[in-house]
């Protein structure tokens, strides 16, 4: 089956995959062997986001990922010294996530390896068709959060 014939789903699952490789294989090569593409977004998000009380709960809805998913992402960037979590005060059981001095050493290496890999994937795109193609992607992310907050029912 060729791309064009593929539901959309597939192509952006595909297209989702490879960005992710690629993050993961820039990260190596720029020396960063501790951090996935994943931990980096996530440590970008969070220190682009430093004063706000951040949690996991923060995360889950910002990439769209499930609380076991994250738990076990943490574990391993809490054991190579990327990140904290701490009890909030207001809520024991509530974690605030912190970059580690060793995650804010890495981040502007990371911050290039998103740049390079913004650069490849707009490359031959025009900026009202990349303008578009972000309106477009927000509309889908929406319809299937709004689907699923509807529950089973709705479907």
């Amino acid at each position: 089956m060729q791309q064009t014939e593929q539901p959309i789903g597939g192509v952006v699952k595909c297209l989702s995959n490879q960005i992710r490789r690629h993050l993961d294989a820039a990260a190596s090569e720029a020396g960063l062997v501790e951090l996935t593409g994943t931990q980096g977004m996530i440590l970008h998000y969070l220190l682009r986001n430093e004063g706000r009380c951040l949690t996991q709960r923060d995360v889950e809805q910002r990439f769209q990922l499930r609380g076991a998913t994250l738990s076990r992402l943490f574990q391993r960037m809490e054991a190579a010294g990327l990140l904290e979590r701490r009890a909030v005060s207001r809520d024991q059981r509530c974690k605030q996530l912190l970059p580690t001095e060793k995650a804010r050493a890495m981040h502007a290496q990371f911050v290039t390896c998103l740049d390079e890999t913004d650069r490849l994937l707009l490359q031959g795109i025009r900026p009202e068709d990349e303008a578009v193609f972000r309106s477009v992607c927000l509309q889908m992310l929406n319809n299937l959060t709004q689907q699923d907050a509807a529950g089973p029912a709705a479907h």
